[in-house]
């Protein structure tokens, strides 16, 4: 598209005339080597010593990109300039946030001026900006252009693809030709679990997917029996070792929901979950759809029923906080009640579906949705995972105290999650369910991000083995468009755009004298042919 055109160049032009335009951030003498590996010590000194004003970080899953950061960031710091430390996702803020960084996602940085005036002449860093696609990483190069900071996109290009257009990091590399620093080494997994981790991560499939069977990591049972299977193993893993950190992992939510209600049975029967009427609860949640930007602005992906907030204010009168249920659908057009939703506004808000579900006291949930803090709340982060502890009429009463009013329902059950929604996170044992019900969402990517999740093992369950093993071998690369468009094309979509907004300008403007001649005419019985 025309847009995605521009975003692309304007991301390149960036990177380009960002070649040593800056000082550096400081040297090489700052850091101590100590544990850091050939591989991470390089890529600090190198960050440290650049005068480019982007530069990108590139390591496989597990290979220490936080520790590396660890000491980059500190450095920058010493020498008076302020870092920004942001991630797409609330998973992965939060796993930041784990590491001791003040992070945020990349959605708060950029409705918060206040933070993008404290990163002048200073430092962004972006973690996992394999997920960003080009508006959002247009929206960074935009802020570091005026804020004269610099940018560090820190990623891995073989886990999952942007869900927004464009594929800026392969952009980066392929179209403006900036050279990454690697890090190649995986730290997080030991043996043969980290050659098949190696193998997946240089899309050497089917050598990965055989090491995981030569441990006996893939189990192929029937559907009658497969997600039985699964939530035995979890609530084993859970009773053996209260400490270690567990995350089920599937393709799609139809996958998730299913799989979920195989664990919460099984945690049911042996006492873990509450069965008691007086401690079980049936709620109607809201869900996140998901949707991209893109995605938003398009009426075919709402339902009547979808539920529409909003976080920034929006034409129309819509506030910041403001919530709205979906009444009607057209062609063109979404509408709640007498309120049209402002779909070209995307950036603003989010979709939830409503969903019915019961939740008891033992339950894990996941909030689909941030909530701020105030006089009587704490600040509970988007994605965080809690423990139900009790119920008090509709009061959902968390095990760290901290309260969801009947008026506030944006959790689901947090046993499972997607692989998107799994990238960047760390654990001690995954379990993968994939089965032929999710084949068509598998990709080698997906098997790549779920299989590297964990340190210790990954246990994933499927009806077909060699089926799987098809789907996830199947390559579906991401084209940039200017793979496909030439530079003299998109200085031509730049000249239609302006074209466009002018014809638009120029359009309002005879519409509203013509209303004003209508208005003067003496003889109103002359306007039909006029408008003829």
């Amino acid at each position: 598209t025309r847009e995605l055109q521009l975003e692309e160049k304007r991301i390149i032009d960036f990177a380009k005339l960002g070649r040593g335009r800056m000082k550096p951030l400081g040297s090489a003498d700052q850091i101590e080597k100590g544990t850091l590996s050939d591989e991470q010590f390089q890529a600090v000194t190198g960050l440290l010593e650049s005068s480019d004003q982007l530069q990108i970080v590139r390591g496989v899953a597990g290979v220490g990109k936080s520790y590396m950061l660890q000491h980059f960031v500190p450095a920058v710091e010493e020498n008076g300039r302020n870092v920004a430390i942001l991630a797409p996702t609330n998973k992965a803020t939060e796993n930041l946030q784990n590491d001791g960084f003040e992070a945020s996602t990349i959605q708060s940085f950029l409705l918060d001026e206040k933070a993008q005036q404290n990163a002048k002449h200073g430092v962004i860093v972006v973690d996992e900006a394999g997920l960003i696609g080009s508006p959002t990483f247009r929206a960074l190069v935009e802020v570091a252009d005026r804020q004269k900071a610099r940018i560090v996109a820190i990623g891995d290009d073989r886990q999952h693809l942007p869900i927004e257009r464009g594929h800026p990091m392969k952009l980066l590399e392929q179209q403006a030709g900036i050279e990454p620093k690697q890090i190649s080494k995986i730290r997080r997994q030991r043996g043969t679990y980290r050659d098949a981790v190696e193998a997946l991560s240089r899309a050497d499939i089917e050598e990965g997917f055989e090491l995981l069977q030569a441990l006996d990591f893939v189990h192929e049972i029937d559907d009658d029996d497969r997600d039985h299977a699964l939530a035995t193993a979890y609530a084993d893993a859970r009773e053996e070792n209260k400490n270690d950190k567990l995350l089920v992992i599937a393709p799609t939510h139809a996958e998730r929901r299913k799989i979920t209600e195989a664990i919460r049975d099984e945690l049911k029967s042996r006492g873990l979950i509450a069965t008691d009427a007086k401690k079980t609860r049936h709620f109607t949640t809201l869900v996140s759809k998901s949707l991209s930007e893109a995605q938003r602005q398009d009426p075919l992906n709402y339902q009547v029923g979808d539920v529409v907030t909003f976080h920034a204010k929006a034409p129309g009168g819509i506030q910041s906080g403001d919530q709205l249920t979906i009444t009607k659908v057209e062609r063109d057009k979404v509408v709640a009640g007498n309120q049209e939703i402002p779909l070209e506004s995307a950036g603003s808000f989010s979709v939830f579906l409503p969903e019915a579900a019961e939740y008891a006291v033992g339950d894990f949930i996941r909030l689909t949705r941030g909530r701020r803090q105030d006089d009587s709340h704490k600040k509970l982060a988007n994605g965080s995972l809690h423990k139900i502890k009790s119920f008090h009429k509709g009061v959902v009463i968390l095990d760290n105290g901290e309260k969801l009013e009947s008026d506030w329902r944006f959790f689901d059950h947090g046993f499972a999650v997607t692989s998107h929604v799994s990238q960047g996170t760390t654990v001690d044992r995954a379990f993968v369910a994939a089965s032929s019900l999710s084949f068509p969402a598998s990709s080698p990517e997906q098997m790549y991000v779920s299989a590297s999740r964990a340190k210790r093992r990954v246990d994933i369950y499927t009806d077909s083995s060699e089926g799987l093993l098809r789907v996830i071998s199947k390559f579906r690369p991401k084209q940039l468009a200017t793979d496909v468009t030439p530079d003299i094309a998109v200085e031509s979509a730049k000249r239609r755009s302006k074209l466009n907004r002018i014809k638009h300008v120029a359009m309002k403007f005879a519409t509203k004298q013509l209303d004003r001649f209508y208005d003067w005419l003496p003889n109103k019985q002359m306007q039909p042919q006029l408008g003829r």
